[in-house]
């Protein structure tokens, strides 16, 4: 883990120490605060097996944690909503499961899609990066197909400040509006522009970020304008009681992958 994810993470679980004493201190209402950047935080705190899950379902795992259906469920079934909120997002097809032993089931089906100009901020190496262009933001993992140079901006005139190897694996942040280049991240940060057609789409691929450590005197935070996606859920549950419980959440699409709106 990289620095600044590290002190992320150690600020959300002190906040969270706080808000616990400041209120009656429930999963729903504590989810609700901290839910949309959870998702790799949970997945450092649950077994192995289940750690991939986690992880897989990414910040909503949080954000659906913090969503007040996340009670009335098991936490192999709270992973099964996670899992399928994600999928639904990330694709805009309605996602269903069900456990059999227990008769419990979900489903989750987008309801609304909106384009937002936000402005976005995202930490940069300072000694790389030469300009931040807007962006429509992506926050996918992609896999280069060759050696590949990254540049200080979006074109061949920026100086080379890095490579990629072939088949490694890298976050893009956005696609620069046009232009076809993408800014990446490794470790978190923003490392670097790369010609778009240099590397594809690896959405099942894990980033390991292990060799690749900024300090934070090598970070700046940089504001993106950016076009982002942002998406209405709607998530049910259906009891072995025969009830039905219904809760809807917004998501959008962050530098690193899509966010709980909370």
């Amino acid at each position: 883990m990289n620095i600044l994810v590290l002190r992320s993470s150690v600020a959300a679980l002190s906040a969270l120490s706080l808000s616990a004493c400041a209120t009656t201190g429930s999963r729903e209402e504590l989810g609700t605060v901290f839910g949309a950047a959870l998702g790799g935080l949970v997945a450092s705190h649950v077994a192995n097996d289940d750690r991939e899950i986690w992880i897989a379902a990414g910040a909503l795992a949080g954000g659906f944690l913090g969503n007040r259906l996340g009670r009335y469920l098991d936490e192999q079934d709270q992973q099964r909503m996670a899992l399928a909120t994600q999928q639904a997002v990330a694709t805009g097809d309605a996602q269903s499961w069900t456990n059999l032993e227990n008769n419990t089931s979900g489903r989750v089906r987008v309801i609304d899609t909106e384009v937002k100009s936000n402005s976005v901020t995202v930490p940069i190496l300072r000694e790389r990066i030469s300009r931040v262009p807007p962006l429509d933001i992506i926050g996918e993992t992609y896999r280069s197909m060759n050696s590949s140079n990254l540049r200080g901006g979006p074109s061949t005139d920026y100086v080379i400040v890095g490579n990629l190897q072939p088949g490694e694996i890298v976050n893009v942040i956005g696609q620069v509006q046009g232009a076809n280049w993408y800014m990446i991240s490794q470790g978190g940060v923003g490392s670097g522009f790369i010609y778009a057609p240099l590397v594809e789409a690896a959405s099942d691929a894990q980033i390991d970020d292990s060799g690749f450590d900024a300090g934070t005197d090598e970070v700046m935070e940089a504001q993106i304008a950016d076009h982002q996606v942002c998406r209405t859920v709607e998530q049910s549950i259906t009891l072995a009681d025969g009830s039905t419980h219904q809760s809807t959440m917004e998501a959008c699409q962050g530098p690193h992958g899509w966010v709980a709106q909370v």
